[in-house]
């Protein structure tokens, strides 16, 4: 081998050392609340790409001895970092939170499907090959999992293989329960805040909440497409009426 080709050889990182960043990573999620996530999912890709060279049967001893965290927060980290896109972002998981970032993390990502066991760097690997196989399996009365097991793969990734707006309609509701949750959380925020202010304008705001609340059960039950419509035009009129409330008092 020549010195320009020796030049571009890539040294594979040890596993000692990924144990090392592992570990490193690990007591760093747990010194600062605020970097928590970012840690984790750190820790989680090592972790990840030590899986991968390891037996699947020895992963979990090998975790045991050289990294310094249980094998379920291992876990915890590694699905972290499978679904780091499907994160929030820092606003929601820590400031929003006061500081639980790895458990609002965790909440964020409830909904999707476990990690796969045989995955490559940006997840599960399928070439049209796997696909059209798994969909002859199928064809022939194979389960999921029995599928899995033949091309070794998880039985949750060969299903949104072959059910890909199965797994979108999961992603869009896990998405929508966050945006629900961190609008709720906010809400209640400054229902917090508009107590604490007190007089005639927190007490009318108060009203605003009560009346805001009937009229969306009232829409939920409606089955008249103009009644409904009606209604959701006084539902934002009241939201508007407690955003103003919200600025008399000085609330942002």
């Amino acid at each position: 081998m020549s010195i320009q080709e020796a030049s571009v050889v890539e040294v594979e990182i040890s596993l000692e050392q990924l144990a090392e960043a592992i570990n490193k990573s690990h007591r760093a999620a747990h010194e600062s609340a605020w970097a928590a996530v970012s840690h984790a999912v750190e820790a989680g890709q090592a972790l990840l790409e030590a899986r991968q060279r390891i037996d699947s049967g020895t992963f979990e001893d090998w975790v045991s001895a050289n990294t310094e965290m249980a094998y379920a927060t291992a876990n915890r980290y590694m699905r972290l970092a499978f679904y780091k896109d499907e994160l929030p972002t820092s606003d929601g998981l820590t400031s929003a939170t006061h500081g639980v970032g790895i458990n609002a993390a965790q909440k964020a990502l409830r909904g999707l499907p476990p990690i796969p066991k045989v995955f490559g760097s940006n997840g599960p690997v399928a070439t049209k090959m796997d696909i059209e196989v798994a969909k002859q399996m199928r064809d022939e009365g194979r389960s999921y999992r029995d599928i899995g097991e033949a091309l070794g793969r998880n039985e949750t990734t060969v299903y949104y293989w072959l059910n890909p707006k199965s797994r979108q309609r999961n992603r869009d509701g896990a998405r929508s329960r966050r945006t629900a949750e961190r609008e709720a959380f906010k809400r209640s925020e400054r229902d917090k805040a508009v107590k604490r202010a007190g007089g005639d304008a927190s007490h009318a705001y108060s009203h605003l909440r009560r009346c805001a609340a009937d009229v969306q059960s009232a829409i939920d039950k409606s089955t008249d497409r103009e009644q409904g419509a009606h209604l959701r035009t006084a539902l934002d009129d009241l939201y508007r009426a407690e955003d103003q409330i919200m600025k008399a008092l000085g609330i942002s």
